[in-house]
């Protein structure tokens, strides 16, 4: 039994290792990173939102904003954050990725805490659209996540996912890094 145990854990850990460290950015040409800026959009725009939730939004969008730009350079981009598309100029080996909020539930903390199993959880769903020379996207996708720990987990797997989808189109047109 304490084997089993031991063998659970082995996995679990070598699970965690594998999510967490393999996310690489491609390069122009050796040593020369590609410059990504980003623009968190929190999604606040919507006048069906009452007050209660743009504020949701723009604490999620806040936090957001710093870990993508973290996450993406640690990958080995050249990031910085943008506020508007207008700020964006395009030059070889310059993208833009446009992350927005698009649904965004809390859920009930309460009941993450006192009954667990999934009930309160919270849930967010962005738009990710990588953009480079001219306006239409070169890439366009839905991520989304749900979590019964608490919003910023959420936020945090859809960082990393918007960052995929953009890493595995580059990998197409850029040199993989090594």
């Amino acid at each position: 039994m304490k084997k089993l145990n031991w063998i659970v854990a082995a996995l679990g850990i070598a699970a965690l290792v594998v999510s967490c460290g393999g996310l690489k950015a491609p390069v122009v040409a050796p040593g020369q990173k590609i410059k990504l800026q980003i623009i968190l959009d929190h999604g606040v725009d919507d006048p069906n939102l009452t007050e209660g939730q743009v504020n949701q939004r723009t604490q999620v969008g806040n936090w957001m904003e710093r870990d993508i730009i973290k996450l993406a350079n640690k990958a080995g981009f050249d990031a910085e954050l943008i506020q508007n598309k207008d700020a964006y100029q395009y030059a070889e080996g310059k993208y833009l990725l446009v992350v927005k909020i698009v649904d965004y539930n809390p859920g009930a903390k309460a009941a993450r805490m006192l009954v667990g199993m999934g009930a309160g959880a919270a849930s967010l769903t962005v738009q990710a659209e990588l953009y480079g020379e001219g306006d239409a996207a070169l890439m366009s996708d839905a991520v989304g996540s749900g979590s019964g720990r608490d919003w910023n987990y959420c936020a945090r797997a859809c960082n990393e996912q918007s960052l995929k989808r953009a890493v595995d189109y580059l990998n197409t047109k850029h040199q993989p890094a090594e």
